[in-house]
């Protein structure tokens, strides 16, 4: 396991982390992981867009144009 250690944590947040933790019978520690992990299960991880395809040519930015004038692109 790594350790992570968070610097400049707002006496405020700390507060709440210790009060969510009490209330949730946790200790503040369990409490920053679960609180960590509900947000990365709720968080889409987007995959990047594929780069261009093999064979391809790119299209002068004037091609482009026309394309589009043409309504075909």
């Amino acid at each position: 396991m790594t350790d992570l250690l968070i610097r400049q944590l707002p006496d405020e947040l700390h507060t709440r982390l210790k009060l969510s933790a009490k209330a949730n019978r946790r200790s503040v520690n369990q409490e920053v992981l679960f609180l960590l992990e509900r947000s990365l299960e709720e968080t889409k991880v987007e995959t990047p867009l594929p780069g261009p395809l093999e064979g391809t040519v790119p299209m002068p930015a004037q091609g482009l144009g026309a394309a589009r004038e043409e309504g075909r692109a």
